[in-house]
């Protein structure tokens, strides 16, 4: 048995490799707060075992705020034996991994400069860091309809959400920013910088193609799990009805309120792990240069 709060033996042994690892594994990890229900150590570590990779990938959780981020990066980077090599980052860190990335002189790729937040950061050999996001193109491939011309209620403006805009945007769809912040929330329209990307307005609601939701609202862990992200941003019940699709960014539970509002409505679904699934594939393929099993990845979180 081991105390409250730490990780079980069978755990450590079957998804961590305990008893293999060695001091030269190379160790990749997850960034973010809460990580308490993430997948990335699930699927990834499942990925190096059968591609025969001698790595782990291990949660790091990450109080809010910049100073945290860039102390825990510090201390981890200084550490020659721990042999880092690339970082998952999920909420609230985007922002602030693009910031270290750059401010230590690392390459920013272009995808990760425009949307101006990184999810993932690869660490070469030498100690030299690039930062990218897989979340832009991981929300195309799993949208559930044409981008081309579609109108699209984003909920949020963190991270998750500059990837989405811009990735739509690019891809030809206008999108109308919801969010509880104004400041945020027109901070992130005015950094997007394209008029097809526009603050959303309440009394002027229309329907939408698509209701995309980029906040934690719904997250099992997080500060409101039982909340249902349109609902709590004044978004009437008849745009969700009415929608040709609800897209759910958190997978922790699948049914989030939100989904379960829209498919109770009979409104067509993408829940989170479909696009999780595919930025994880484009992270583990930066890191190894290896194409991980999506199949069997599915199966271990269905």
């Amino acid at each position: 048995e081991t105390a409250e709060g730490q990780c079980d033996v069978t755990t450590l042994v079957q998804r961590y490799r305990f008893g293999s690892l060695q001091p030269d594994t190379m160790v990749y990890g997850i960034i973010g707060w809460p990580i308490t229900h993430r997948l990335s150590p699930v699927v990834h570590n499942e990925g190096f075992r059968a591609a025969d990779i001698d790595a782990v990938l291990l949660p790091l959780p990450v109080l809010q705020g910049w100073e945290s981020f860039k102390a825990t990066m510090s201390v981890l980077l200084a550490d020659p034996e721990f042999n880092l090599r690339g970082l998952c980052v999920t909420v609230p860190h985007k922002e602030h991994a693009l910031r270290f990335v750059r401010e230590a002189g690392g390459e920013v790729s272009d995808i990760a400069e425009r949307v101006g937040a990184a999810n993932t950061i690869i660490i070469g050999p030498d100690g030299a860091l690039t930062a990218d996001n897989t979340d832009a193109p991981a929300i195309i491939e799993t949208l559930g309809c044409d981008p081309s011309g579609s109108r699209i209620a984003l909920l949020g403006a963190g991270g998750a959400a500059r990837a989405a805009i811009a990735s739509l945007v690019e891809a030809g769809a206008r999108v109308d920013v919801f969010n509880r912040g104004a400041e945020r929330a027109t901070a992130l329209v005015e950094a997007m910088d394209n008029p097809m990307c526009t603050l959303g307005d309440l009394d002027e609601v229309s329907g939408y193609d698509v209701v995309l939701n980029t906040t934690s609202v719904g997250m099992e862990g997080g500060p409101d799990p039982d909340g249902n992200a349109a609902e709590e941003l004044g978004l009437p019940d008849w745009v969700v009805e009415e929608a040709g699709v609800v897209y759910e960014c958190v997978y922790a539970p699948r049914q989030t309120p939100l989904v379960q509002a829209a498919l109770a409505a009979g409104t067509t679904v993408v829940t989170g792990e479909a696009m999780f699934l595919a930025q994880a594939v484009r992270q583990f393929r930066m890191w190894t240069g290896c194409e991980p099993s999506s199949d069997r990845w599915r199966q271990l979180i269905d």
